[in-house]
């Protein structure tokens, strides 16, 4: 992960950091400390942009931060020059760093900067960021030891907090999230082999029976197991291996194939994250497969990365031609589950767009079915609006997404929750009052999953409509 990477380079540098003189009498002591600032400034822009994405999925690079090292003030501040009378500056600002204000200009201190050199690699662009970033920090009539000591201070503060933000969320992701790590991984080993082997398979195969299919499932459940995927899954007990109904003989592959002892003990496992549907289709089950990557991620290979994609791309392949055979089992196919979603968003850009009158005249009247279908196919939302929407909670999402939008600004400010509550309350089969009083809740709160996408996501989604308009 880069920022773990920075984080670490950062901690080295400070750490070791040893020098003669006192901070801010020599000017390469400044400069030191303000390159300091400036790469805790960097790190922490990219830490409050996980934090916000945490909101919404875990992300497996969260991970692989070392966080009992990182979240430990002491180890980035006993006994270092940088971070001299660290306990007298926590009492000079009572503890609270927020209220530290820093002026904005130090354009005489940037002159201490080397000049722009393209042949060594030195770019403009360099420089300006790092003006950017010390702006924010120093003083613009004075520099003294205490001034850099409290923007030190800030950063590493600041760095520490939000780590512990982050720790928090990917050590206790929420049970849907998992299916968010599955997303993750699917999209990042997705060039697989997957078409052309199989296409090569049934060219050989010629004439495709449903037999076939079976044994060809067989055999990619015998290849992933024997991989090893499931070697960091707890062992089965007896009883269980026993009550298995998922077997691998020899019969079941093709000749010369030796069979592990232990392969009815990895067969268990695999139950573990799957499930038949109509007696021969095996389906994956991305919440608890997600559970177990997310857990053992550090310890899996990018060969078992690709394994387990080029395994679901393969069932999704035999499960097709299956469904050929078999119409009865179509029903059980993915893309049968995205004409679900499909028939579920127009249903939902029913009631939403009942509200296009509301939108702010510069605004495309197309951004409300384009939200719809930004959250029910995002990797970032989509389980949670899709498990929402298809169920009980479904005219309370609705009204949620239409407090969202509200907030952020995409309606005229003199239409309200009564309003929309007059519109709302025929297509949600709900009292106005209920939909006013969800409305109002949901706008006054600010928080939630679908807050922080929508905030995180809006503009994009403006820019892109008005664009379609033009």
């Amino acid at each position: 992960m880069v920022i773990n990477q920075e984080i670490e380079c950062l901690y080295k540098i400070v750490t070791n950091y040893n020098s003669n003189s006192i901070l801010g009498m020599g000017t390469f002591d400044k400069m030191f400390a303000l390159s300091i600032i400036s790469a805790f400034n960097h790190i922490n822009i990219g830490l409050e942009k996980l934090n916000d994405e945490l909101e919404i999925s875990i992300k497996l690079e969260g991970v692989s931060f070392n966080f009992e090292k990182y979240t430990n003030l002491d180890n980035w501040v006993k006994s270092n020059i940088l971070f001299a009378d660290k306990n007298k500056l926590f009492k000079n600002v009572g503890g609270d760093l927020n209220d530290i204000s820093y002026k904005h200009e130090i354009n005489h201190f940037t002159d201490y900067l080397p000049p722009v050199d393209n042949e060594k690699g030195f770019k403009q662009a360099q420089v300006d960021s790092f003006k950017t970033a010390m702006h924010q920090f120093c003083d613009e009539e004075k520099l003294s030891s205490q001034d850099i000591r409290y923007g030190l201070l800030h950063g590493v503060v600041t760095m520490t907090e939000l780590l512990k933000q982050i720790k928090e969320k990917v050590k206790n992701p929420k049970k849907h999230q998992y299916r968010k790590v599955w997303d993750e991984v699917s999209e990042e080993y997705k060039n697989t082999d997957s078409d052309k082997e199989y296409s090569e398979w049934k060219d050989e195969c010629g004439e495709i029976k449903f037999e076939d299919l079976q044994a060809r499932q067989k055999l990619e459940i015998f290849n992933l197991i024997s991989s090893g995927f499931f070697r960091h899954y707890s062992n089965p007990t007896g009883a269980e291996v026993k009550r298995c109904r998922l077997t691998i003989s020899e019969d079941d592959l093709p000749m010369g194939i030796q069979i592990p002892e232990n392969t009815n003990v990895e067969c268990t496992k695999l139950t573990k994250f799957v499930e038949w549907r109509g007696e021969s289709i095996l389906v994956i089950n991305y919440e608890k497969l997600g559970y177990y990557i997310y857990h053992c991620y550090k310890n899996l290979k990018e060969i078992d990365l690709y394994n387990i994609v080029y395994f679901d791309q393969m069932l999704d392949l035999i499960h097709e031609d299956m469904a050929k055979l078999r119409p009865h089992l179509a029903k059980y196919l993915k893309r049968y589950e995205e004409n679900q979603i499909y028939e579920l968003s127009l249903d939902c850009k029913k009631i939403i767009n009942c509200c296009k009158p509301f939108l702010k005249s510069d605004i495309n009247d197309s951004l409300l079915s384009a939200y719809i279908d930004k959250i029910m196919f995002d990797p970032e939302i989509k389980e949670e609006a899709r498990s929402k929407l298809a169920g009980q909670s479904k005219n309370k999402y609705i009204c949620e997404m239409i407090a969202h939008l509200y907030n952020a600004n995409v309606f005229d400010v003199k239409y309200n929750a009564d309003d929309f509550a007059k519109v709302l309350r025929e297509e949600l089969s709900l009292g106005e009052n209920t939909v006013k009083r969800y409305i109002n809740e949901i706008i006054n709160s600010r928080n939630g999953a679908l807050y922080t996408w929508t905030k995180n996501h809006i503009d994009e989604l403006l820019s892109t409509e008005n664009k379609i308009a033009g």
